[in-house]
């Protein structure tokens, strides 16, 4: 019986497998991405990621999708790209390596322009390690999501879903 592929329109092929998305492009990372846009292999979506939680050891993370236009990555790619090449499947562009300091500010200007871009977000995904291996995804009304900041934003006093169990997901390794 044949597997569907994976693709980010179908969640429910987003389970235990392979990552569909093939050009992560990093704009933040904390001992692994945090932020950045990210492409989809199957069916050529971008979207903006951000982090909203991760597990005890940091191997597992969950993030929130929110759908760009179809060039977006290719313009952030060009944007950055002036002193190295892209490496795919993950790219962690060095800023400090543009050549100045103005085209380090056009630069993220530019990235800005195209992040502002971005759809509410509709889809909520968790992955291991370097997003190699998707573990879950679900897609989730954007009204629950729109408010939601970031892991690096939120304060104390905000009461975070627990994006584990929507994913049927433990945020701990039991001990054996």
């Amino acid at each position: 019986m044949d597997q569907p592929v994976p693709c980010c329109h179908n969640p429910a092929t987003l389970t235990d497998g392979l990552s569909p998305f093939g050009k992560i492009l990093a704009l933040g990372l904390y001992d692994g991405p945090t932020s950045g846009i990210l492409e989809c292999s199957a069916c050529s979506a971008v979207y903006r990621f951000d982090m909203l939680d991760w597990d005890d050891d940091h191997e597992v993370r969950i993030f929130r999708l929110a759908a760009l236009p179809a060039d977006s990555l290719t313009r952030c790619v060009r944007a950055l790209a002036q002193a190295e090449q892209p490496r795919w499947p993950l790219w962690v562009p060095s800023r400090p390596n543009l050549p100045s300091e103005e085209a380090r500010r056009m630069a993220d200007r530019e990235i800005e322009r195209i992040l502002e871009n971005a759809k509410p977000a509709e889809l909520v995904i968790a992955w291991a390690g370097y997003g190699e291996t998707i573990l879950a995804a679900r897609r989730v009304p954007a009204t629950d999501l729109e408010k939601v900041p970031d892991w690096f934003s939120r304060d104390d006093s905000f009461q975070e879903p627990d994006w584990f169990s929507l994913l049927g997901l433990a945020r701990s390794k039991e001990v054996a």
